[in-house]
């Protein structure tokens, strides 16, 4: 989320919550805590000049963005908070707890370089789709009304909901 500016994160979340029905899921990557901390961002930002000098050495043709200058750096709210505070059931997972749920671990000499992201999983709160319950949102019920036509009531329907690219200029 990094690449958006607070208002912006915040219009994305409103439309997903309009546009979703009960039981519809969602997972974003999401700032760690971390994230604004001005010796963080510097040790963040020393690394990638490292890299970016190597890379000029092996392959001068190569141009290295300095992805930091297209990210807002801005006080936010907490995506997990705003699910839950929207009504949705949110598993929040550290980076470093996902990898080792992997198996994976970063080497000693590395470890305080892997970046402390969260990794938020949300599904709506309120009936499944599927179920016999009347929804007041009619944006739900035609959203049942339609996938019952197409699948069965015991078959599980897997939406995906597909938002616009926001470029900030």
């Amino acid at each position: 989320m990094p690449y958006l500016p607070a208002a912006a994160q915040e219009l994305l979340f409103d439309r997903v919550q309009g546009l979703t029905a009960p039981g519809s899921r969602v997972a974003v990557e999401a700032l760690g805590p971390k994230f604004l901390d001005p010796e963080v961002r510097a040790k963040r930002r020393a690394r990638m000049d490292r890299i970016s000098a190597f890379l000029a050495e092996t392959d001068p043709q190569r141009q290295v963005p300095r992805t930091d200058e297209l990210w807002y750096f801005e006080e936010r709210e907490d995506v997990g908070d705003w699910f839950g505070r929207h009504g949705w059931d949110v598993t929040v997972t550290p980076s470093d707890e996902l990898m080792a749920g992997y198996g994976r671990r970063a080497a000693k000499e590395v470890e305080d370089q892997v970046p402390g992201n969260l990794f938020v999983a949300a599904q709506r709160a309120g009936s499944q789709p599927g179920d016999r319950k009347r929804s007041a949102s009619p944006v739900a019920r035609t959203a049942r009304r339609s996938s019952a036509a197409r699948t069965s009531a015991s078959e599980p329907t897997t939406r995906t909901l597909a938002l616009a690219r926001v470029t900030a200029v």
